[in-house]
Formats: C-alpha cells, structure tokens, sequence
C-alpha cells in the first residue's frame, strides 16, 4: 500500500524502518485468516485498505462505500473479525453500526478527517485514525484493535 494514496495535506510523525517491520509482522499475526469490513466512500482509499489488510493475512476483506452497504453486507451474513469505518458524519447511524460491530466482537478502527471537530471527542470512545495518515499509523490502530486495545485518550 502507498503512502502517497492515504496522505492529504498534513504529515504526521513516521514511524522508523524497524519499527514499521515489526509492526507488519504483528498485523499479519493478528489479521491472519480473518475477515475485514471497509466502510470508506473514495474507493481508491477502500482498496488500498484492502490491499493492506489482504497482504497481511485476511482471507476476505469487503468494501461498502456507506453506511447502508454495510448493514447490507452484515444482513446478508458476513462476519467481519476487524472493520476499518470512515465516518465524515459520526451521526446516530455511524454510531449504531460502530455498536452494532462491537457487539459482535469484531475490533473496530474508526477514520475520520481532522476537520470534521469531532474527531477529538471520538478518540476518547473508539480508536481513531485521523485523516490525513500514514500507513503504519493506520497499521498501528489496527494491531490496537485487534488485540482488544483501548481508545485513545488523547
């Protein structure tokens, strides 16, 4: 996966080469085998998600471009272990569904853009990703959620 495909305007910190390895590995550990959920409404950004999740070991990993795809996707019987949801408004539904997955014990990273305003509020209830991000920042909430991690408190 490039970075350049995930990245906007800002530029967070990096993480070094050895530390991005060792965190591949943990993620290819953990998400080996599973099934993902991609709520994210650019596609190129779904599919590079995608990619990033089926090179580290998930055997199916789906992509809704909405909210309402998603509940579709899970009406239909598909139980993701891991869900990565992009949520430009974190309204009544996004907050249903994001419930809705935790109930059902799959780990749940939670993307939103920096200037959405709620992005600090929703780090102290989900692990979030804010965008713009680099793909060990994104590696790194996933291994988080997948280990059953908190959320940030920052």
């Amino acid at each position: 996966m490039s970075q350049a495909a995930i990245l906007t305007t800002e530029r967070p910190q990096r993480l070094c080469a050895t530390e991005t390895t060792i965190l591949s590995s943990e993620l290819a550990i953990l998400m080996g085998g599973k099934q993902a959920l991609v709520v994210e409404p650019q596609i190129p950004i779904a599919l590079e998600i995608q990619e990033l999740l089926l090179d580290h070991g998930a055997t199916d990993v789906r992509i809704a471009a909405s909210l309402l795809e998603a509940r579709r996707l899970l009406a239909n019987g598909f139980k993701p272990h891991l869900a990565v949801i992009d949520l430009a408004r974190f309204d009544a539904d996004a907050r249903d569904l994001v419930d809705f997955l935790q109930g059902a014990q799959a780990a749940v990273v939670v993307t939103m853009a920096s200037s959405n305003g709620r992005s600090q509020e929703e780090k102290g209830r989900h692990i979030v990703v804010t965008k713009p991000y680099f793909e060990s920042e994104l590696k790194d909430a996933l291994v988080k959620a997948l280990r059953g991690g908190e959320a940030d408190k920052a």
